[in-house]
């Protein structure tokens, strides 16, 4: 019986996706005057902002990630939009199971994101990445989500997008959803063997009924 339910944030809950492609390519022509390529944002997609910066030039990561934040949030109103089916799906689930978040994302980008389509009510612990020390895929936050709920790993599942997400959750022995509206390469994710793949935010509904049946 799954009792607790973990989200990542950008891209499963919320769809910041351009953003996030719009300010990584802005950054790189600005600071470094030069394009990036699809492979690179790929490969730091869903990390911290600093081992992403490090990615495009590792001896100009502050300046990097300064231009990055000020553009993210200049742009994050007009590009951040949620999900369809997302609210409905944490009306559902917030009746049944107790929620949080585990993110990569810093605490401003999260508590504006959880803000702007007013989400908190639904999560009772949401950490960010200065909430830890060690980041996703490293199961730090999600074992701190648990032990915030006193779970155990039978009862609880993880959500999320990335190749980072269902590595953490089989980091922490938890089973784990991949969402397929994730940007990144869906054939490739699969390779990862994430307990369940949905469609939809309905599907995830559908799970969690099923689990408790």
């Amino acid at each position: 019986m799954y009792k607790y339910l973990v989200f990542d944030f950008d891209g499963t809950l919320i769809d910041s996706n351009y953003l996030i492609d719009r300010t990584i390519r802005a950054t790189a022509e600005n600071i470094l005057e030069e394009d990036v390529s699809q492979e690179i944002i790929d490969s730091i997609w869903g990390k911290v902002l600093a081992e992403q910066m490090a990615e495009l030039d590792p001896s100009r990561v502050e300046e990097l990630c300064n231009f990055y934040s000020t553009y993210y949030r200049e742009h994050r109103d007009e590009h951040t939009t949620i999900f369809e089916g997302i609210l409905e799906m944490l009306e559902e689930l917030h009746k049944t199971c107790k929620m949080g978040i585990v993110t990569n994302k810093g605490t401003s980008g999260l508590e504006h994101g959880l803000d702007l389509f007013d989400m908190k009510n639904y999560f009772e612990i949401a950490l960010s990445k200065s909430d830890v020390v060690m980041k996703k895929p490293h199961p730090e936050g999600l074992y701190k989500v648990m032990e915030h709920f006193n779970a155990k790993p039978e009862e609880v599942l993880f959500i999320g997008d990335s190749i980072h997400d269902i590595e953490c959750g089989q980091n922490a022995g938890v089973d784990t959803i991949l969402v397929a509206w994730t940007v990144m390469d869906l054939e490739t994710l699969k390779k990862e063997n994430p307990t369940y793949i949905v469609n939809t935010p309905e599907e995830i509904i559908d799970i969690v009924n099923k689990r408790d049946s």
